[in-house]
């Protein structure tokens, strides 16, 4: 029955935008069969489906944990890949699945990187949502280490993307995966920003036995292959949800 139902739903669809399953790393941990009967388990039939029905485009969010853990080294599209986490791993198996259909259908997956900024959907949970809120609900901004590298992307200039994607011919581009990153920035200059446009926030360092690791993602390839460069930088992020907490 779901069957049919998805068939009719594609009837006269041109894109299909990926973006449902078990949603983040620390999600996916709490139950990774789940996890990986939710988010890689039906894929295969839904890729069948959209090339049955004769999709032209499909666009499927994924995630830069596909790279697991390179310490100090941007991580660029031709890297060896090794996620460590369930979601993670499910969401490398769709990219091999999409990209094993690539001729049959044209299609690209977008590894995103750490989001932030307002949304209908909140996430809290969150780096600079999570500090932000930190600093406007306690005055006090608690940073572990802190110079840790995070890349990060305003949710505004995903959305954006895919737009732009629906959009434009990816022909030339299809079979291939991107990484969609804004900065990468150091959590202790994400909380000297929050400090900035909220002055009385106290900024507390505390270290741990075991250094933190970094992550920095090259975003090189987007730019030069899809003509996109995301517009929003973590300071605008901050502005608006300090507005919209305010409001």
């Amino acid at each position: 029955r779901d069957e049919i139902l998805l068939r009719k739903s594609l009837i006269s669809v041109n894109t299909v935008v990926h973006l449902a399953g078990i949603s983040d790393g620390r999600a996916g941990k709490l139950n990774p069969a789940k996890t990986k009967e939710i988010n890689s388990g039906p894929f295969q039939k839904l890729i069948q489906l959209c090339t049955e029905s004769g999709i032209k485009k499909f666009l499927f969010a994924s995630t830069f944990g596909v790279y697991g853990k390179y310490q100090g080294v941007p991580f660029t599209e031709n890297m060896s890949l090794n996620p460590e986490d369930p979601y993670s791993v499910t969401k490398l198996i769709c990219e091999e699945i999409l990209h094993s259909d690539s001729s049959k259908i044209n299609a690209v997956a977008l590894r995103i990187a750490i989001c932030y900024g307002n949304s209908p959907g909140m996430r809290w949970d969150f780096l600079v949502n999570q500090l932000t809120l930190e600093a406007l609900q306690k005055n006090e901004i608690t940073v572990f280490g802190g110079l840790q590298n995070r890349p990060l992307i305003h949710i505004k200039d995903v959305a954006n993307l895919f737009v732009h994607l629906i959009k434009n011919n990816i022909d030339s581009c299809s079979g291939n995966s991107y990484n969609v990153v804004s900065e990468n920035s150091c959590i202790s200059d994400i909380a000297e920003e929050i400090k900035k446009q909220i002055p009385s926030t106290d900024i507390i360092i505390k270290m741990r036995d075991k250094e933190e690791e970094s992550f920095a993602v090259n975003g090189k390839r987007l730019e030069n292959e899809m003509h996109f460069i995301p517009k929003l930088r973590i300071s605008d992020g901050i502005r608006e949800i300090i507005h919209e907490y305010k409001k």
